[in-house]
């Protein structure tokens, strides 16, 4: 599999809940994060990134996100604005900068279909 398969997959996912979704990638935005979702409780960034033979201790985003991507993330949640980071690993998925996160960027890891879940509790569906 790969990045772009992964995103496929969650997006016809999300998509399935009733989330609004549009890709966020153009090629005179670099930074932007993958995907833009949005419902009734608002709306979020998340920048997709796949490591499949990771363990969740050695994902460094440091090493995984262009410069660009994390100034553009730190400016976002800096504004107040949901962005997150979301690395597949195998069949599970590490979510980085979610909204209870500290300073210091909170994570969690959990499954392809708690994250679709957690996506959806985020934005809520589209009306």
């Amino acid at each position: 599999m790969s990045e772009a398969a992964l995103k496929a997959r969650l997006r016809k996912k999300i998509i399935e809940r009733g989330v609004f979704q549009e890709p966020g990638y153009t090629p005179y935005s670099t930074g932007k994060p993958d995907h833009y979702y949005e419902g009734f409780k608002g709306a979020l960034w998340i920048e997709y990134k796949w490591r499949p033979r990771a363990a969740p201790c050695q994902v460094d985003l440091t090493k995984n996100m262009e410069p660009r991507q994390r100034a553009w993330i730190n400016r976002a949640r800096a504004n107040g604005v949901r962005a997150w980071v979301a690395i597949g690993i195998g069949k599970g998925m590490m979510v980085v900068n979610i909204d209870s996160a500290p300073a210091d960027m909170a994570t969690i890891f959990i499954t392809e279909k708690d994250f679709v879940q957690l996506v959806f509790e985020t934005v809520g569906e589209s009306l």
